[in-house]
Protein backbone atom coordinates (compact mmCIF):
# COMPACT_ATOMS: atom_id res chain seq x y z
CA UNK A 1 0.00 0.00 0.00
CA UNK A 2 1.20 3.45 -0.56
CA UNK A 3 1.81 6.16 1.92
CA UNK A 4 -1.09 8.33 -0.03
CA UNK A 5 -3.26 5.13 0.81
CA UNK A 6 -2.65 4.61 4.67
CA UNK A 7 -3.25 8.65 4.83
CA UNK A 8 -6.59 8.92 2.91
CA UNK A 9 -7.96 6.02 4.74
CA UNK A 10 -6.48 7.52 8.55
CA UNK A 11 -7.51 10.96 7.60
CA UNK A 12 -11.10 8.91 6.62
CA UNK A 13 -11.68 7.98 10.14
CA UNK A 14 -11.09 11.33 11.22
CA UNK A 15 -13.51 12.81 9.11
CA UNK A 16 -15.94 10.32 10.80
CA UNK A 17 -16.37 11.65 14.19
CA UNK A 18 -17.83 8.59 15.70
CA UNK A 19 -16.93 8.15 19.53
CA UNK A 20 -13.94 6.08 19.89
CA UNK A 21 -11.53 7.27 16.62
CA UNK A 22 -8.52 9.44 16.76
CA UNK A 23 -7.30 12.18 15.47
CA UNK A 24 -5.81 15.48 15.40
CA UNK A 25 -7.34 18.56 17.60
CA UNK A 26 -7.36 20.44 14.75
CA UNK A 27 -10.41 18.23 13.22
CA UNK A 28 -13.04 19.00 15.87
CA UNK A 29 -16.30 20.68 14.84
CA UNK A 30 -17.65 23.19 17.13
CA UNK A 31 -19.31 21.58 19.64
CA UNK A 32 -17.43 18.11 19.45
CA UNK A 33 -15.74 16.59 22.56
CA UNK A 34 -12.74 14.49 22.79
CA UNK A 35 -10.22 12.90 25.36
CA UNK A 36 -6.47 13.88 24.80
CA UNK A 37 -4.60 11.24 23.96
CA UNK A 38 -0.75 12.30 22.67
CA UNK A 39 0.94 15.40 22.47
CA UNK A 40 3.29 14.94 18.90
CA UNK A 41 5.65 18.32 19.79
CA UNK A 42 8.84 18.91 22.01
CA UNK A 43 10.25 21.08 24.09
CA UNK A 44 8.73 24.72 24.66
CA UNK A 45 5.82 23.71 22.74
CA UNK A 46 4.97 20.33 24.64
CA UNK A 47 5.48 22.32 27.54
CA UNK A 48 2.88 25.45 26.38
CA UNK A 49 0.50 22.89 25.97
CA UNK A 50 0.66 20.95 29.47
CA UNK A 51 0.57 24.29 31.22
CA UNK A 52 -2.58 25.13 29.94
CA UNK A 53 -4.04 21.92 31.16
CA UNK A 54 -3.78 20.22 27.56
CA UNK A 55 -2.93 17.10 29.49
CA UNK A 56 -3.34 13.42 28.05
CA UNK A 57 -6.81 12.32 29.84
CA UNK A 58 -8.45 15.25 30.17
CA UNK A 59 -11.54 15.91 28.03
CA UNK A 60 -11.15 18.82 25.49
CA UNK A 61 -14.59 21.02 23.95
CA UNK A 62 -14.32 22.12 20.39
CA UNK A 63 -16.02 25.74 20.90
CA UNK A 64 -15.55 27.02 17.48
CA UNK A 65 -13.28 27.11 14.45
CA UNK A 66 -11.80 30.09 13.33
CA UNK A 67 -11.18 29.13 9.92
CA UNK A 68 -7.85 27.99 8.99
CA UNK A 69 -5.94 29.63 11.69
CA UNK A 70 -6.75 27.80 14.67
CA UNK A 71 -10.24 26.68 17.64
CA UNK A 72 -10.93 27.91 20.37
CA UNK A 73 -11.40 25.19 22.72
CA UNK A 74 -12.20 24.28 26.75
CA UNK A 75 -10.18 22.34 29.15
CA UNK A 76 -11.93 22.02 32.19
CA UNK A 77 -12.82 25.30 33.06
CA UNK A 78 -10.17 27.42 30.91
CA UNK A 79 -11.19 28.70 27.55
CA UNK A 80 -8.55 29.49 24.68
CA UNK A 81 -7.39 29.57 21.23
CA UNK A 82 -5.01 27.27 19.60
CA UNK A 83 -3.23 27.98 16.52
CA UNK A 84 -3.63 25.23 13.63
CA UNK A 85 0.16 24.12 13.92
CA UNK A 86 -0.44 23.44 17.56
CA UNK A 87 -4.22 21.63 17.23
CA UNK A 88 -1.81 19.58 14.62
CA UNK A 89 0.06 17.96 16.93
CA UNK A 90 -2.57 16.83 19.49
CA UNK A 91 -4.15 13.41 19.24
CA UNK A 92 -7.76 13.14 20.81
CA UNK A 93 -10.34 10.42 20.81
CA UNK A 94 -14.11 11.37 20.14
CA UNK A 95 -16.40 11.04 23.05
CA UNK A 96 -20.25 10.66 23.12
Amino acid sequence: MSFRGRMRRRHGMCGAHHQGHCCRLEHLGPGARAVIETLTCQGGSKRKLLSLGMIPGKEVTCLRGAGGSGLCVRVGTSEFFINSDMARQIQVRYVS
